[in-house]
């Protein structure tokens, strides 16, 4: 994806388009979206989990700038497809392109997710969920910390 697009806004369904691929509801609705016949990933996080259910409450925030803790949905473990495509996403040659929302919904409607950029694997513990631990290429800026309303982040 052009860096141009860093920091912009999308809707779930506009996300796919950017990368070539069609959208299909059922894949693009998960938060950890591995498209067939691709072979980047992609993380659609919401950061604020009020009135969601328990189950899909996923430990999700950053660290500070760079450093993006993510969770897994609950059936992944390291030696799983998806959580060993995570592991070793950079000797498959897949890129995690993370793009995250502070809510699910603004005045009633799908907020929008902000594209923060490719996201880099450096460590995992636990497993059915695994906690992730990812270095951002981009830094998140002070105007997206502030909207997202991150605490201690922003470059």
């Amino acid at each position: 994806m052009d860096p141009l697009y860093l920091h912009t806004k999308s809707k779930t369904r506009e996300i796919p388009g950017l990368f070539g691929l069609e959208y299909n509801q059922g894949n693009w609705q998960a938060g950890h979206v591995c498209p067939k016949d691709h072979p980047d990933q992609f993380l659609l996080v919401t950061l604020n989990k009020q009135g969601q259910q328990e189950s899909h409450k996923y430990h999700d925030y950053f660290i500070d700038d760079r450093t993006f803790h993510w969770q897994s949905q609950r059936s992944t473990k390291p030696s799983s497809k998806r959580g060993m495509g995570v592991i070793n996403h950079r000797e498959n040659g897949s890129r995690i392109h993370l793009f995250v929302r502070k809510n699910k919904l603004v005045g009633g409607k799908a907020a929008p997710y902000t594209y923060l950029g490719t996201a880099d694997y450096q460590s995992h513990s636990g497993s059915e969920p695994m906690d992730v631990v990812f270095s951002l290429e981009n830094p998140i800026s002070k105007e997206v910390a502030a909207e997202l309303e991150i605490q201690g982040a922003g470059s």
